[in-house]
């Protein structure tokens, strides 16, 4: 039959039902067919050219950049023992001497890494497209987050972007544990300016990444360092970056109001709630707990204030306990240009924020491990107001 079929009702004209059933599924498969042949094309198509439009990254010229190769100076510190908490740290301020006690770091144990290369850069300004991006680094930022138009990153003093890369047959995985607030991402740029080497972290923090640290999300062994504020296990080694307590709730505080690694409070006068002040204070013991007084962790003390004052030494120590070589001139261009260095800095001045209860917990705590700090090597005369 031509034409539809429901007055059909006999078995007897089963033939032509059949038929006519065949007949009124061909158009309809021809048109799937149709629809998804077109979806299929204009899914290629925009794989294909999507790829070659530019994902724009605007930084800043070099200064002062210096290109060496790393020399091997230094005595590695000891990154290992079974004595215990105290004596499995390495952390000594610099007032303190090198300790006698040390191993030799293998030469085969130092990480590698890709180099990037210089073949694929669009031209001699510091643009790069997405093609780029991967070839060099091995990632590419993502879009929704960063935008498709130019970002403006936050300036290299000594390392520029394009000379920098991901770690590979790295033998360590590195934690750069800290309480909030105590410097974690101003000591990743600097670690990043000094090494050569992109650092990690366990949160994806899109102002960011979108402004240089595009290591941010990443936490395995291709980072020099991850980021974290959490107790996490799974790490060989850890450096813990702490901050006088005074001023490290308050910093914290002043992010959790702000929401910005730069931005201060417009006024001086604050009171740190109990609610906030409280769940402050068990974190920043839990911390200490976890990866400095348990034991269980090969761990190195990474003092921010005195990483403001000597910055010299302190970096020395943390790279000869990742076990990388340390480069020189690029540690000489850090200490001269410090001051320049002010990105992910908070400024300002504030009167004493907490009540007297508050005062009274955080002087306990310091009191009650008094002992134990001081066995570490920390400096307490810096921890006041």
């Amino acid at each position: 039959p031509e034409t539809a079929c429901p007055h059909l009702v006999s078995f007897t004209q089963h033939r032509c039902l059949k038929e006519c059933v065949r007949r009124m599924r061909i158009p309809a498969i021809r048109r799937f067919l149709l629809v998804s042949g077109m979806v299929i094309v204009i899914v290629i198509c925009l794989t294909i050219f999507g790829n070659q439009g530019y994902f724009m990254i605007q930084v800043s010229e070099e200064k002062g950049a210096v290109d060496s190769t790393f020399k091997n100076t230094l005595l590695p510190l000891s990154v290992q023992s079974s004595q215990g908490p105290v004596a499995r740290s390495t952390s000594m301020q610099s007032t303190e001497t090198m300790p006698t006690h040390h191993s030799q770091l293998s030469k085969n144990t130092s990480a590698s890494f890709n180099k990037p290369t210089s073949e694929n850069l669009t031209s001699s300004r510091n643009t790069f497209s997405l093609s780029d991006i991967k070839n060099m680094f091995g990632r590419i930022l993502p879009t929704k987050k960063c935008g498709n138009g130019t970002l403006t990153f936050k300036e290299r003093i000594c390392t520029k972007y394009e000379n920098m890369r991901f770690m590979k047959n790295s033998p360590d995985k590195v934690a750069l544990a800290s309480f909030p607030g105590s410097g974690n991402t101003w000591s990743r740029l600097l670690l990043e300016e000094l090494t050569g080497y992109f650092t990690g972290s366990r949160y994806h923090d899109k102002k960011l990444m979108c402004t240089g640290l595009i290591g941010e999300g990443i936490k395995d062994s291709s980072v020099l360092a991850a980021k974290t504020h959490a107790i996490e296990k799974n790490y060989t080694k850890v450096i813990y970056l702490f901050r006088n307590p005074w001023h490290s709730f308050l910093s914290f505080y002043t992010y959790t109001v702000v929401h910005d690694h730069e931005a201060s409070l417009a006024r001086s006068k604050i009171t740190i709630p109990d609610l906030n002040f409280n769940k402050y204070y068990a974190r920043w013991n839990n911390l200490w707990n976890y990866y400095v007084f348990s034991g269980d962790f090969t761990f190195h003390l990474l003092n921010y204030d005195l990483l403001k004052i000597n910055l010299e030494w302190e970096l020395t120590k943390v790279v000869q306990f990742i076990g990388l070589d340390l480069n020189e001139d690029k540690l000489k261009c850090l200490v001269e240009n410090q001051l320049k260095t002010t990105a992910y800095k908070r400024s300002g001045q504030y009167d004493f924020p907490y009540s007297k209860a508050q005062a009274s917990r955080i002087q306990s705590w310091i009191d009650e491990k008094r002992d134990q700090l001081e066995m570490l090597g920390i400096n307490l005369t810096l921890w006041v107001w």
